[in-house]
Parts: C-alpha cells; sequence; structure tokens
C-alpha cells in the first residue's frame, strides 16, 4: 500500500502573515495503490493500521531582498485520528535573496486506520515579503510518498 503525489502548482506563494503562518499543501497529481483515498488533493485517509515510511520534499523561493525574519522555511507531516499531530518537521535557511530552497523530510510512523496525513508549509509569521512557488518545473521538484511497511503492526 503506498500513495504518492507530486507537483504543486495550485498554490504561487506561502501566505507571510500571523493571519495564516501556515498552508496545507494541495498536490497536483496523486497516486495510490491499495485502498488510499482522499476528498481533496491535501489531506489522505490511511488504508489499514500500521508502520509507514512517510517522505516529502517541497521547495520554494525566498523572497528578492530577504530580512532576517523572512529566512526560513519549514515542511511539515501531519497525522490526524482524533487530534491533530505533528509527525515530522524540516527546516531550511537562507539569506540568498531568490534562491530555490527545499526543505525535505522522511520517517517512520505508527498510524492508524481511518487516520489522516497531510503536509504544511509556512514561513515566520513575521515575513514582510512571501516564499514564491518554482512554476510548473519539469520535473516536479515538490512531493511526498508514505508505503506501507508492516501492516496490523500494533503501537504501545
Amino acid at each position: 500500500m503506498r500513495i504518492t503525489g507530486t507537483g504543486v502548482s495550485k498554490i504561487s506563494q506561502i501566505p507571510a502573515s500571523s493571519d495564516q503562518p501556515s498552508l496545507t499543501i494541495p498536490w497536483d497529481a496523486v497516486e495510490q495503490y491499495g485502498g488510499w483515498t482522499y476528498n481533496t488533493a491535501d489531506e489522505f485517509t490511511i488504508p489499514r493500521s500500521g508502520y509507514y515510511y512517510v517522505t516529502a520534499s517541497f521547495t520554494a523561493i525566498s523572497p528578492a531582498a530577504p530580512q532576517a525574519v523572512d529566512t526560513r522555511l519549514s515542511l511539515t507531516a501531519w497525522g490526524t485520528d482524533s487530534a491533530r499531530v505533528e509527525w515530522f518537521r524540516s527546516g531550511n535557511y537562507t539569506n540568498a535573496p531568490t534562491a530555490y530552497v527545499t526543505c525535505s523530510l522522511r520517517g517512520i510512523t505508527y498510524a492508524v486506520r481511518g487516520a489522516r496525513l497531510s503536509f504544511s508549509v509556512e514561513t515566520p509569521a513575521s515575513s514582510a515579503k512571501p516564499w514564491t512557488i518554482p512554476k510548473n518545473p519539469s520535473p516536479p521538484v515538490s512531493m511526498f510518498s508514505a508505503i506501507l511497511l508492516s501492516p496490523g503492526g500494533t503501537h504501545s
């Protein structure tokens, strides 16, 4: 059982405001095998309890004239069962103007059937300028996957 997603052309920038400091990533193309379901292209339902290997990579372009507060980009993998729980987080810092910056994460986590998986990206709420998204690169530079490693495994 696995699911993969690529591309983020549905968004053009990451909001840089305290009203919406993070953005759940909507993926352009999603392929699922073995019972994964989703209502939108940004939240996916776990088909079977067990241990999953989760990976994600997200690329954005830093502001043209970054200030000290603008320099962080972070990516988070979330699991939601009865409450939203952070599974993994990755961050990257740069002072380079208009640089391609990538955050990547990977790890093994236990997930129960029916829980949901999503990814979000954020910059500091105090950022003066938004980070932008590369326009339709080929191949896509942002992607994720979740692969069931141990079906029916238990978690204590």
